[in-house]
């Protein structure tokens, strides 16, 4: 007697051999899914386990047989999946990788610029009587870190003088009245799981942005969110999040009119992928990535600009498409500017789309 299992995941057929007790590989489901022969008769059972027996022969021993052969199976398989499984943790290990590369001179100037932000954003939360970090514990160890941003005024949008501009950045005046928090960082994946308890993004890395996810999908991530914390939290509007990334800059980028491979993860860094988040220097409001790496979703509908001063502008009251801001790892330097815009149906999801929280406080 002898019995073939199949298993579903590596899609192959094994034959327990009862007289030397062991499981013997016969081949490819595909191969033998019509597999008949003298002795055995062919498959009979189009289950997780598959066993063929001699039709002529009276074995008394074919269910011990069975089990015998279930049990070696189980270990077979158990090992597999152990196996797949470490791998999977050494996919999510965190991503040990400098992009920068600095040098132990650079190294000391990003600490000091880092220092010197910080300073500045404890000053400004001083004067406002806020916490300048807020710092939500997701579980132990993984925590959500929101960074208060001032209420204030600036342009939005970008002059005509600025090189590759688009005619949907008309200039206007936004008035933003009150303090709100932002996002250190955007959501990694780590922070993803912990609350949705699953892992959407095709690069894994538990420090990598939580990619693949859709503007319906960051709705039902704040929504659980909410639910378990002290709530508030939500997309920030598309004036918000351009207050937050010029950090009180006009020029194109929050580092100034240009942009170099240490400032950014985009296309000429030739990286062509994913970094950790904060791999980069924040800028003055003490906000990493806002430019390149991953492109981040806004709570409002995509539209024209208004005319005139606005005050806490939200978007266009209905619409198809859903604003994106900030670029990614693969745009050019001019799709990563303060002021580019783009957009994508709430339902769509990209390798390089995630979402950065705020707060309402």
């Amino acid at each position: 007697c002898g019995i073939a299992i199949y298993y579903n995941g590596d899609n192959w057929i094994r034959l327990y051999d009862a007289a030397k007790q062991e499981l013997i590989h016969i081949g490819d489901f595909e191969d033998f899914q019509h597999y008949e022969d003298e002795s055995y008769g062919g498959i009979v059972s189009i289950e997780d386990f598959y066993w063929v027996y001699n039709e002529s022969s009276d074995d008394a021993n074919f269910f011990d047989n069975l089990s015998k052969a279930r049990v070696a199976f189980n270990k077979i398989k158990a090992e597999a999946e152990a196996e797949a499984e470490a791998e999977d943790e050494d996919e999510d290990e965190v991503l040990v990788y400098d992009p920068l590369n600095l040098s132990e001179e650079e190294e000391k100037e990003r600490a000091a610029f880092i220092d010197e932000v910080e300073k500045k954003c404890k000053d400004r939360a001083k004067e406002l009587g806020l916490p300048g970090v807020e710092e939500q514990e997701l579980v132990e160890g993984v925590h959500l870190e929101m960074v208060l941003i001032p209420a204030g005024k600036f342009v939005m949008g970008s002059p005509e003088s600025e090189k590759d501009r688009f005619d949907n950045e008309t200039q206007y005046e936004v008035t933003i009245t009150k303090p709100f928090y932002m996002g250190k960082y955007a959501v990694t994946q780590e922070q993803w799981e912990v609350v949705m308890g699953n892992n959407p993004s095709e690069t894994k890395g538990v420090k990598l942005p939580g990619t693949n996810v859709s503007w319906e999908d960051c709705q039902d991530f704040i929504k659980k969110l909410n639910a378990e914390t002290n709530g508030g939290y939500r997309l920030p509007t598309e004036a918000e999040w351009e207050y937050a990334c010029r950090a009180g800059t006009t020029t194109a980028y929050s580092f100034g009119a240009k942009i170099t491979t240490k400032d950014v993860n985009y296309d000429d860094s030739n990286i062509g992928k994913l970094v950790a988040v904060g791999s980069y220097k924040p800028n003055a409001f003490g906000l990493y990535d806002m430019h390149g790496n991953v492109w981040e979703w806004c709570e409002d509908w995509y539209g024209a600009y208004p005319v005139g001063a606005v005050t806490d502008p939200k978007g266009p009251e209905t619409g198809e498409d859903r604003v994106l801001r900030g670029g990614s790892f693969s745009s050019y330097d001019w799709g990563v500017r303060s002021s580019l815009r783009d957009y994508g149906l709430p339902t769509y999801r990209g390798a390089d789309l995630e979402f950065r929280l705020a707060r309402t406080i």
